[in-house]
């Protein structure tokens, strides 16, 4: 059994992502979607990165250091079951239609991919509506949603930082602040 068996495709996506971002996944090797584990790449010769650049010895620990985070977690993605992507996307894009929402499809590899127009606060909420029926959030993740914004906006408001709190329909609060404001990113990123 497959110890991230139990964690959601699209949770694991995003976790594989923030690796990636984060510069942890595989330096030198590959990931394949379809495969059970990643294919190693020839090892490196000393100090390169994953782009072949000649690094010094402070970045090139940097980058064990790193790696060395990320060893432990298998970021190897589940095969896609095609035919059950491509059904929830019909459902989507059935939703939309009922909805009145214009979307476009496209396809990669063999799965169908809905896009709204994502300036249309119709399509939004349509999007919003949909998902929420197929997954809505427990109300324990409401809670504890709602209690991060309400610390956020505290600390953002007491360091004079302008922001506004807004609740949805379901209940569910989000905080709209200046994100390019250096001063709101470090008090968000102190908040622990």
């Amino acid at each position: 059994m497959n110890k991230n068996e139990n964690i959601p495709a699209a949770r694991r996506i995003a976790l594989f992502c923030a690796a990636a971002a984060m510069g942890g996944i595989a330096a030198f090797g590959t990931v394949s979607v379809a495969s059970a584990a990643p294919t190693p790449a020839p090892a490196p010769t000393a100090a390169q990165t994953e782009t072949s650049d000649v690094v010094d010895a402070e970045t090139a620990a940097y980058i064990a250091q790193d790696d060395a985070e990320f060893a432990g977690l298998d970021m190897t993605l589940p095969p896609v079951d095609v035919a059950a992507e491509n059904a929830e996307a019909d459902a989507f894009a059935k939703y939309l239609s009922d909805h009145g929402v214009k979307y476009t499809t496209s396809d990669s590899d063999g799965v169908k991919i809905i896009e709204i127009d994502y300036n249309d606060p119709a399509a939004l909420q349509a999007e919003e509506d949909y998902f929420w029926s197929t997954a809505p959030m427990s109300q324990q993740a409401i809670d504890d949603n709602n209690a991060d914004i309400d610390k956020a906006a505290a600390a953002l408001t007491a360091a004079g930082i302008d922001n506004k709190v807004t609740t949805d329909k379901h209940g569910v609060k989000d905080i709209a602040f200046n994100m390019e404001d250096d001063k709101a990113a470090e008090v968000l990123n102190n908040l622990g």
